[in-house]
């Protein structure tokens, strides 16, 4: 069998970029209480940092991209707002279909379903709930 190294290192190289392949992903979103206007989404993508704004008509809103993965993400009502946690929310995205729910009112505690992940971490939010409440009576956790 005559191997060509040439052709061996193409293979490999073909192989480890179609892991790395970018897969698209979109948000169905709905807001309530929410005046109209942007809503931003930050996420870290192929070539870095992605910034995306997206206008809210009628309490929706939608996104849509590409991620190497799963990766963080911060939804904001203002593009700064991760700097003073107003409006603010952490996800975690994943490739596919997702819906994210927020209240206004409330949104630091919206709701991302579709994502493995962020099931995830719902559920240990969850289990820590009673354990930081416990914690605050005691004036250790702010």
């Amino acid at each position: 069998m005559n191997k060509n190294p040439f052709l061996m290192s193409a293979g490999m190289m073909l192989i480890a970029g179609m892991s790395f392949a970018q897969q698209p992903f979109t948000i169905q979103g709905k807001i309530e209480g929410s005046p109209e206007g942007y809503i931003y989404l930050s996420y870290a993508g192929g070539a870095g940092v992605v910034q995306d704004s997206t206008m809210i008509r009628d309490g929706k809103f939608s996104f849509a991209g590409k991620l190497n993965g799963v990766t963080s993400a911060n939804v904001m009502m203002d593009r700064y707002a991760a700097r003073n946690r107003l409006k603010y929310l952490n996800v975690y995205l994943a490739p596919g279909n997702m819906q994210l729910f927020i209240n206004y009112n409330d949104f630091s505690q919206g709701l991302l379903t579709g994502s493995a992940a962020q099931d995830e971490i719902n559920k240990l939010n969850r289990l820590r709930a009673p354990i930081l409440a416990r914690m605050k009576t005691y004036g250790s956790v702010r």
